[in-house]
């Protein structure tokens, strides 16, 4: 994948060279934007990457700043066609048919870059993330509170609770929420089967821990309780 990156830095070059020469003004705000969410938003955020999984996250971050990029890349794949087509006219012929196929072969660059990358973007036939949610839901058995934590559980089982139906009685709660009296109010009114310590109906902040284990004391002799991985209580 050397050789792709290596073209498309060769593309972004060539067209903030171009910006340079003819359109300054929007060069110094293309390469701001391109600063900031980028370099700058990477320093800001300081995320500890210390292994390939942390470094993916913080790359997810940087998705507006490819974006901008893409710009400088678009105007450079213009500038190349228009020093090759100015080229070919010198030296050549002067016909249009051969402009408009040194145009079509430059083309095949940014086309070739859709077709190697499209296979990693589409994941509309990816089920690891349905499958590890139904298989935690459907765990549950029989249902009761299920203290999800992490994005990826999270985002997952919620969906597949929520729109699919998958072990409706069984009560997904967002643990790291749970200090927070909005979510409180919410778990309450979506589950009122349970019960519930006198803090949770506080309109404030509390701590976590507070929260989890007064859930638990309140229910463990009624209700079964699971948890995907180690409930962390206030950083602990």
């Amino acid at each position: 994948y050397c050789a792709p990156n290596s073209f498309a830095l060769f593309f972004d070059v060539l067209g903030l060279m171009y910006l340079f020469q003819k359109k300054r003004d929007f060069l110094i705000f293309l390469v701001v934007t391109i600063f900031l969410t980028g370099p700058f938003f990477l320093f800001y955020a300081s995320f500890p990457v210390i292994d390939s999984f942390l470094l993916g996250v913080s790359e997810r971050f940087l998705l507006i700043n490819y974006f901008f990029i893409s710009v400088a890349f678009g105007f450079g794949v213009y500038y190349l066609t228009l020093n090759v087509v100015a080229f070919t006219k010198l030296r050549i012929s002067k016909k249009p048919i051969l402009e408009l196929f040194l145009k079509l072969v430059i083309l095949l660059f940014p086309l070739s870059l859709f077709a190697i990358n499209m296979s990693k973007t589409d994941l509309s036939k990816s089920l690891e993330g349905e499958t590890f949610a139904v298989d935690v839901l459907k765990s549950a058995d029989p249902t009761g509170i299920i203290f999800l934590r992490g994005d990826t559980l999270t985002f997952n089982a919620q969906y597949e609770f929520y729109v699919n139906g998958i072990n409706e009685s069984a009560v997904p709660i967002l643990s790291g929420r749970l200090r927070h009296a909005s979510y409180r109010r919410d778990v309450m009114h979506l589950f009122p089967q349970l019960k519930y310590p006198d803090s949770f109906a506080v309109d404030h902040e509390i701590p976590q821990s507070e929260a989890i284990l007064g859930l638990i004391e309140f229910n463990i002799e009624t209700t079964p309780i699971y948890s995907f991985s180690a409930l962390t209580l206030d950083g602990r």
